[in-house]
């Protein structure tokens, strides 16, 4: 009987539990026309709107599957509650600003590393700005940064394109040491497509093909991939545990995944005007069906009261 209880209670204590992991792909868009925040959960294939929520750069996603984004006035870090459906500006940062002839386009590349060094760059800035401990410095890298670079969290990489220019660039991220690769691509960088994934990284550049540099063989110059139907520019994201790459066309609905050979249309994505996407494993509301001042409190007030009708049925002196 006391083994009963004791399996009972445990049960309990799960149902109880305040949240769970959903996979789940953020988009938005960076033009400053543009606020809407949307959520596309993988296993439904279907979109919800969240919030409105103003940014300048792609989102950034940590290894627990945080998200975080560089806010919409250029001065902070803010990080998402996905419970909540909020953000909160976790630490400040540099105001930055691109030097192209619209402001329209002043777009940022925003990621996080396996040892929580945010990575902050711009279209048409050369200086990759890193933050330790809350404080931020910079390094030269010698070339304008497009708004399309990639952190790979399985190798510790990152890659980041030219600004209008030809190849991208593979960045050591602790010593900052440069890899440029010298095989050109197409040519005229501003698209949102960079992500590393399975040791190469997909950016896009003026044409409407995709991009596929092997980060092992830098000389060999890029694979080109051609896109599923709608998808002219993209923006870019990948699920590092299937394999899969997913991609959105930066204006228009059209959204696929893509597994190295074959591309798969999935629900139409939200319109926007240079769509970022981002995807995350992240926690989702449960809903509790009495409110309780602790997520164990239910379980442990039920086990009591278990307890008490086993006594007065047996007349035994049940103990948890």
């Amino acid at each position: 009987m006391n083994k009963i209880i004791r399996i009972m209670c445990l049960a309990l204590s799960l149902v109880t539990s305040a949240s769970a992991l959903s996979s789940v792909i953020y988009h938005t868009s960076l033009s400053s026309s543009h606020n809407q925040l949307w959520k596309y959960d993988v296993a439904t294939d279907q979109w919800s709107r969240l919030n409105d929520y103003k940014t300048g750069s792609n989102f950034a996603v940590d290894s627990l599957g945080g998200v975080y984004a560089y806010n919409g006035n250029r001065t902070g870090i803010d990080k998402y509650d996905p419970l909540t459906d909020t953000w909160s500006q976790i630490l400040s940062a540099p105001v930055l600003g691109g030097t192209y002839s619209s402001n329209s386009y002043n777009f940022f590349n925003l990621e996080i590393t396996n040892s929580g060094r945010f990575l902050l760059s711009g279209n048409n800035t050369s200086g990759l700005f890193y933050s330790d401990g809350g404080a931020w410095s910079s390094v030269n890298l010698g070339f304008g940064t497009a708004a399309n670079g990639g952190y790979d969290p399985v190798n510790d990489l990152f890659a980041v394109s030219e600004f209008t220019g030809r190849n991208p660039i593979l960045i050591d991220t602790n010593t900052f040491s440069k890899t440029v690769f010298p095989a050109a691509g197409q040519g005229g960088d501003w698209r949102r497509a960079g992500t590393i994934l399975d040791n190469i990284f997909y950016t896009q550049t003026s044409g409407s093909q995709l991009e596929a540099w092997d980060l092992t063989n830098p000389g060999a110059g890029p694979s080109l991939i051609t896109p599923g139907a709608g998808l002219r520019w993209m923006g870019t994201t990948a699920d590092y545990n299937s394999g899969s790459l997913y991609a959105v066309d930066i204006v228009n609905p059209d959204f696929y995944s893509f597994d190295g050979s074959t591309w798969t249309r999935l629900a139409n994505a939200p319109t926007g005007n240079h769509t970022t996407i981002a995807f995350a494993n992240t926690a989702t509301a449960q809903q509790p069906s009495v409110e309780i001042s602790a997520p164990g409190t239910l379980a442990i007030t039920l086990c009591a009261f278990l307890v008490i009708c086993l006594r007065r049925i047996t007349g035994t002196s049940a103990k948890l």
